[in-house]
């Protein structure tokens, strides 16, 4: 029967859900909602499916302090603030209150109210203390830490979940995120790596690790890491966009240019590569080619900061003082 089949959709998405595919997760469960679209618990997780997603192919704010959101994340959010809002609409059970609560935080995420969705995981935090769903709570408060810039809290938040259940590799996964922006490399590194071990499959713990690998100096195992995450993945101009900074850092200079050209051919808008091309220019001495390749980032996304300062910076050597305060103010 199709209710049948709905229930063996939801199966599915729980069970991808479990390995850290996320994207195959919200698959399985807009699938599971095309044949019950009364479902309310399928939307619900469906949006939180979605919202995880998105945070995880956001522009890393954790890679380079880029601070601004993918097109991917953006799309991904607004299809999760969606679902969400439709399920909360609906009529729930009268045993979801744990449920209603850590949806309206993830609703608030979704739709980019960082601190709204921070205060009101904490709350449930303790609403549900020593109840199941608090871990639920507590490694979104982990999670939307990143985004207020708390790693402090993120990172207390993720520990009292790995309190809780020892064995719980997104708590883990945040942990590793908040640990790398404390500045903790090795830290950061053994909690990816534990991740791994529990969700071999999660590409974004491969390319975080690699972050952190890159960022310890062990550039090696930061390009392993980015080969792993790259065959998970599939094609994502991130994963070029490290690579080549690595290769820059390395000395690597063509190699590097190969990655950024593979990363615009995936997305010629992706102003992030655009960037990192006009450092790669400017290193080499060509100011022309690097002033036009961050005209274009910032024709992309004119309040792209890095951009601005490396614009400013080239504006600033030209003698175009004017021009360099406008950019670096």
């Amino acid at each position: 029967t199709w209710a049948d089949h709905a229930s063996g959709g939801r199966d599915w998405a729980r069970t991808w859900a479990e390995v850290g595919r996320f994207d195959r997760a919200g698959e399985a469960w807009s699938r599971a909602l095309e044949l019950a679209p009364g479902h309310v618990a399928s939307r619900l997780a469906l949006g939180r499916a979605l919202l995880v997603q998105a945070l995880l192919v956001q522009e890393v704010r954790v890679a380079a302090g880029v601070g601004a959101a993918s097109r991917r994340g953006q799309a991904l959010c607004a299809r999760a603030a969606a679902a969400l809002a439709l399920a909360l609409a609906g009529e729930m059970p009268e045993d979801s209150a744990a449920e209603v609560d850590l949806a309206r935080a993830f609703l608030a995420g979704a739709r980019d109210d960082w601190a709204t969705a921070a205060s009101l995981a904490a709350d449930g935090a303790e609403r549900y203390r020593t109840q199941p769903a608090e871990e639920d709570f507590l490694w979104f408060l982990g999670l939307a830490s990143i985004s207020v810039g708390d790693p402090a809290r993120g990172r207390v938040a993720c520990d009292r979940a790995l309190a809780i259940r020892p064995v719980h590799p997104m708590a883990t996964f945040v942990r590793g995120m908040n640990r790398f922006l404390q500045s903790d490399d090795a830290g950061a590194i053994e909690d990816l790596g534990r991740t791994i071990e529990l969700w071999p499959e999660f590409a974004p713990a491969w390319f975080h690790r690699a972050i952190a690998r890159d960022d310890a100096g062990d550039d090696a195992g930061a390009l392993e890491d980015l080969a792993a995450a790259r065959r998970l993945a599939g094609p994502d101009p991130r994963v070029h966009d490290l690579a080549a900074r690595i290769l820059l850092a390395a000395g690597r200079k063509n190699e590097a240019m190969a990655e950024l050209d593979r990363a615009l051919e995936l997305d010629p808008e992706h102003f992030v590569t655009w960037w990192i091309r006009a450092l790669a220019f400017e290193e080499a001495g060509d100011v022309g080619a690097a002033r036009d390749a961050l005209e274009r980032a910032l024709s992309i996304a004119p309040d792209f900061a890095l951009a601005l300062s490396a614009r400013g910076r080239l504006r600033f050597v030209a003698g175009a003082v004017a021009g360099a305060i406008d950019d670096l103010d």
